[in-house]
């Protein structure tokens, strides 16, 4: 998959460390993945895409838990989930709206986090300006049951 066509903008307005992060990110080679096909998970499916910064394979080598970049283009919702690891949210550029079971909606900017607990059915919605989110699994995310849509 191509880089996603947000990228370009959200890397040029990231600042600081986020910045370094998507300028490496803006070269050859770098693996672009989307966790749904063209047909699903509405313009997510069609124009979010994420990779990974470590992982068992790579690019760095974690023994357990996984951390990637996801970019989404402006007003592009990431459909509402759960999965068995926990999940840290670390918008890097751009910014979201984060929804989560049991917690209220709130909006997160560059460098704001959010953390979700592990089967925490949670959502997110970028912003006008798209968002490219630094996401970090805590656990053995490739033997848990993968996510799971909710609703």
């Amino acid at each position: 998959m191509a880089r996603p066509g947000a990228f370009a903008a959200l890397a040029a307005a990231a600042e600081g460390p986020a910045a370094a992060l998507l300028a490496a990110l803006a070269g050859e080679g770098v693996l672009w993945r989307s966790s749904y096909g063209a047909g699903e998970a509405g313009a997510y499916g069609r124009s979010g895409a994420w990779t990974a910064l470590a992982s068992r394979e790579g690019p760095v080598r974690l023994a357990r838990g996984l951390a990637t970049v996801m970019v989404a283009g402006p007003g592009v919702a990431y459909p509402a989930h759960r999965h068995g690891p926990a999940e840290l949210y670390l918008v890097l550029s751009g910014g979201m709206r984060a929804e989560a079971e049991g917690r209220a909606a709130r909006r997160l900017g560059p460098g704001e986090a959010v953390r979700h607990a592990p089967r925490q059915a949670h959502a997110m919605r970028a912003g006008p300006e798209g968002a490219a989110v630094l996401a970090v699994w805590d656990g053995d995310w490739e033997r848990s049951e993968m996510v799971e849509a909710v609703g």
